[in-house]
This record gives C-alpha cells, structure tokens and sequence, in this order.
C-alpha cells in the first residue's frame, strides 16, 4: 500500500510539472520586449521622440488579423535598433486613425521619423518581415551601419569606422542621431574608406563595457590598431555647438592625419601649448611697444 501511494503521489507530481510548463507563454526573444499602444491622447507626444513604427489596424479587419503574426515576428526581430514600435487600434482610436490616412484599408505602416518627417511605409497590403525590415533600415539607417555584440569585434578590426556610441533613452543621443545620419549622407560619397556607424549601449552592452562608455553619446575613431575618442563639453547650453557635425569631421580630419603621419596626440598638444606661448608673447610684446609710443 505504501508502495502504490508513493507511486501515486511521484505520478501526480509528474503530472503537475507537465500541466506548469504546457501553461507557460513562451519567451520570445529579440531586442524589442515593449510594443506600445498608442492612443489618442498622447499619440504626438509619444512618436514626438526618436524613429517610430506605427501600425494602423483593427481587429474586426481580416487583412489585419491575417498578418498579425508577422507584425508580431517583427516586433522581435534581433536586428532593429534605436527604432520605437507602436500600434494603433483603429476600432477604438477610429479618429487618431482616419487624421494619419488609416481608414478602410489596413494595415497601414507609418514611419515617424526623430526629425519630424512622416513617411507611409505600406497601405492594405500584406508586407513580409523581411521586406519590411528592409526598407524601414534604409530610411532610418541611410548609410549608418548599426553593429551589436554579435559582430562589432569583427567589424571595426578592418578598416577605418567611426563609431558612435548611443543609449536610446538618452536625451543627447536622441539630438546626436539626425545629424550623425546627414554628416553620414553628407561624406560617405567623398571618403568611401570610411564606415560610419552606432552601437546602442542598451542593446549591446558587452560592446560598451569593453570600450569604457560610460556617457553617451561617445564618439570613437578606428583606424588600423588606433583609437581616438572625441571629446568635447557636454553642458546642453553648448551641445550643439560642441557636438555639431561641422566639429566633428575637423576632429576626424586631423585625428587621420596624425594617424597617416605616424605622430602622437602629445606633440599636437605640445605644437598647440607652443602656439598660445607664441601668441601670448607677441601680444605681450605687442602691449609693450603700445606703452612706449603713449609714454613719448
């Protein structure tokens, strides 16, 4: 008797266990574990910071409920970054949907861009992941390549990167991005040496402890086996001054420069301390002479 209790009772734990884990929802993998439900209220204040994708549908809409399982695979697609996802319920938010073009035909793919454009991806139709993926990177990429954990190491070892180091909750890297994209479009066709580039600190965090970021935005420079980080004051009264895109290519060109000649950043700092001695002694001189001519 005890011997069929202690059989009855190791079956029903068995049992148990099978029950707990058939129950549990799987874990999804992916960089994107939040999907925003945008609504109404604060739609604008919502797609108002950083890139946004926003699905228009509706679940009484057999073209939306069809295509919701890629929706949902794109949603946790490994190689989206610093890209926001959202979703409106046009059976609810039937106004917020009709304002952006999303009326009878769903779904509808909009694109809302940190520098405040708009661009309809897709309208009515089915679009697969990979598709989607595609064409939503070249809008918000351009010609930044995006690097992770996964491949940064064997990137940046080959030739000349300059990489920018992001968090995407980060207010200075919010501002930082349009512009890294347009000195991106601006010089990519002048120095195709070099890669322009982002590494999200959030999404790769093996990759920013290994390069010590401890602010963002950090810009770093690669060329061969040398390294230049920009520095530069980060007082938001100055930021985008200090930070302008006009600043940061000078401190590429001359950071290459000293690379191709071979020198070190302590003789540049020593030309330049030798220079504002100069300057001062000629404005000391300058200042001398002055005083003699008012004492004649």
């Amino acid at each position: 008797l005890e011997m069929k209790l202690v059989v009855a009772v190791t079956l029903l734990a068995l049992f148990a266990i099978v029950l707990s884990g058939s129950s549990a929802e799987p874990v999804k993998k992916g960089k994107h574990f939040t999907l925003e439900d945008l609504q109404d209220e604060k739609f604008e204040e919502e797609v108002g910071f950083g890139n946004w994708l926003v699905r228009f549908c509706s679940p009484k809409n057999p073209a939306c409920t069809s295509t919701q399982d890629d929706w949902e695979d794109f949603v946790h697609t490994d190689d989206i970054s610093l890209l926001n996802l959202g979703q409106v319920d046009c059976h609810k938010d039937e106004d917020l949907c009709i304002d952006y073009g999303a009326r009878k035909e769903l779904p509808v793919y909009t694109l809302f861009l940190e520098d405040g454009q708009q661009k309809v991806i897709s309208v009515g139709k089915h679009i697969p992941t990979k598709q989607l993926w595609k064409e939503v990177a070249t809008i918000v990429d351009g010609k930044v390549t995006t690097l992770y954990d996964t491949n940064y190491d064997d990137e940046v070892a080959f030739g000349e990167w300059i990489v920018v180091f992001l968090n995407s909750w980060d207010m200075h890297s919010r501002i930082m991005m349009p512009d890294w994209k347009k000195m991106a479009q601006k010089h990519s066709a002048s120095t195709p040496s070099l890669r322009f580039a982002r590494v999200d600190c959030g999404q790769s965090p093996r990759t920013c402890a290994i390069e010590d970021i401890d602010l963002t935005p950090t810009i770093k420079y690669f060329w061969k086996d040398r390294v230049r980080s920009y520095e530069a004051d980060r007082n938001i009264a100055v930021y985008q001054t200090e930070w302008s895109t006009e600043k940061i290519w000078a401190w590429y060109k001359e950071t290459k420069t000293i690379f191709q000649e071979g020198r070190s950043f302590d003789e540049l700092d020593r030309e330049r301390l030798d220079k504002v001695e100069q300057a001062k002694t000629q404005r000391t001189e300058a200042e001398k002479a002055e005083a003699k001519k008012k004492k004649k």
